[in-house]
C-alpha cells in the first residue's frame, strides 16, 4: 500500500480493493476475539486503518458490509473456536470498531422493523423449531407459546419504530384466589418464552443476508434493552 498515494491499494479504488475487503474485515472482527488482538488503532498497521475507515465510508459497502457479530458467530460455528476471554460472550452485541459508529440510528431502526415484519410468520417458526422452546411445545400449550412469541415480536417492532419499550400489560391480580395465582404463573412464563425467543433472534440474524449491518445494530441494541426490561 506503501507504495501508492492515497489510502487505496493501487491509489484510487478498484477490483484489488473489492478482492480484499471480505477477508481483512474478517480478520479485523475476529482477532480481537479469538486471539486478544485488534487491526484497528494498530500503530503498526497505519495504512491499513487509513484503507479500512475508508472502505467503511462508503455507500455501496454500508449495504453489504456484515457485522462484527455476524463474522464472530460463523468462526465459532465452523471451527469451534472459543473467545480469548472467557467473559467476551459472542451473544452479546460488540461494541463497534473506533471510526465506524453508525450515524443513520432511525433509518436503520425502521429497516430492522420492516424486515421483521415482512418475515413475521417464518421468524416465528423458525424460533419455535430451533430455539429450544420446541421441547416444552405440545397441541395444548402450542398457541399460548405462539401467543406470548407474538407478543413479544410486536413490542419489538414498536420499540424499533417509536424508540420506546412498551409496557407489558400486567393483569389485575388477586392473591386470594387460586385463579389469579395462576394468572401470575401465567405472566412469568410468557416471560421466559419472550425472552428466549428475543435472545435467539438476537443471537439469529445474519448480516447481511438478513439486513444491513446498521439494522442489525439497532435490532441487537433494542433487543437488549428489551431483555433488561424483561428480568
Amino acid at each position: 500500500m506503501g507504495q501508492y498515494p492515497g489510502v487505496y491499494f493501487m491509489g484510487e479504488f478498484s477490483l484489488v480493493d473489492i478482492m480484499y475487503t471480505p477477508a481483512i474485515r474478517r480478520f479485523a472482527a475476529n482477532l480481537p476475539v479469538f486471539r486478544g488482538y485488534s487491526l484497528y488503532d494498530n500503530d503498526r498497521f497505519p495504512r491499513l486503518n487509513q484503507w479500512l475507515t475508508a472502505i467503511n465510508k462508503r455507500s455501496s459497502y454500508q449495504r453489504i458490509k456484515p457485522s462484527a457479530r455476524t463474522n464472530n458467530l460463523i468462526m465459532h460455528k465452523l471451527f469451534g473456536v472459543q473467545p480469548i476471554h472467557k467473559s467476551k460472550s459472542l451473544s452479546v452485541t460488540q461494541p463497534q470498531p473506533h471510526g465506524e459508529v453508525e450515524s443513520q440510528t432511525e433509518e436503520y431502526s425502521m429497516e430492522a422493523a420492516a424486515r421483521l415484519s415482512s418475515n413475521y410468520q417464518t421468524v416465528i417458526a423458525d424460533i419455535i423449531k430451533n430455539s429450544g422452546i420446541k421441547k416444552w411445545v405440545s397441541q395444548e400449550t402450542l398457541p399460548s407459546i405462539e401467543s406470548a412469541i407474538d407478543g413479544h415480536l410486536r413490542r419489538l417492532v414498536h420499540c424499533l419504530i417509536e424508540g420506546s419499550i412498551p409496557l407489558f400489560s400486567d393483569k389485575p391480580v388477586d392473591s386470594k384466589t387460586d385463579q389469579q395465582n395462576e394468572e401470575k404463573e401465567e405472566s412469568a412464563a410468557d416471560a421466559a418464552v419472550g425472552a428466549i425467543a428475543l435472545a435467539f433472534l438476537r443471537n439469529r440474524v445474519c448480516v447481511p443476508r438478513d439486513m444491513s449491518a446498521g439494522a442489525a445494530v439497532a435490532l441487537e441494541t433494542t433487543i437488549d434493552a428489551m431483555l433488561s426490561s424483561i428480568y
